[in-house]
């Protein structure tokens, strides 16, 4: 099914009064759950479209789908979804990763994570270490940048302890 007939149904779906809206989503979803090409595959609707959720490493649990939002920023995770037929695994979100200006950085003893690199997050944290959003991705996982995000740094050691 191309996009713009995905973009067309979703379209007439919504302009179906409420209760024969619910009902034919239901229908849809029972459906998409029913079949079995990838690994348990769940059919969400996040940002008012049908999104193909597969558990990963990075989101366990398809509440947790805004941690996405919240690094990305919800027009760049949007977008890429549109790109990627609305399904979202391991694969999709490290390519949302891939070619973004976004940074991370370390403090040199890999304690600390921070969002940004400044005078006073150097006079605080010591000398800092550029580390890539993918990279951060895959050493630090999606919730603890979500945290550097929006806290401005998250203590990696405490973490370690509260995973074991």
């Amino acid at each position: 099914m191309s996009q713009v007939s995905v973009s067309r149904f979703i379209d007439q779906i919504n302009a179906l009064p409420l209760l024969k809206r619910k009902t034919l989503i239901s229908k849809i979803i029972d459906s998409q759950l029913a079949s079995k090409e990838d690994e348990d595959p769940q059919v969400i609707i996040w940002h008012n479209k049908l999104v193909r959720f597969v558990a990963n490493q990075y989101i366990k649990k398809p509440d947790d789908v805004w941690l996405l939002d919240s690094v990305l920023g919800n027009y760049r995770v949007n977008r890429r979804l549109k790109q990627i037929n609305y399904h979202l695994h391991s694969e999709t979100i490290e390519m949302m990763f891939m070619n973004i200006s976004l940074s991370f950085y370390t403090a040199i003893d890999d304690t600390y994570l921070l969002s940004q690199k400044n005078e006073l997050t150097e006079a605080d944290f010591g000398p800092l270490r550029l580390v890539k959003a993918i990279d951060a991705l895959k050493r630090f996982g999606l919730e603890s940048l979500e945290t550097a995000k929006e806290k401005g740094y998250i203590n990696l050691r405490v973490n370690e302890r509260t995973d074991r």
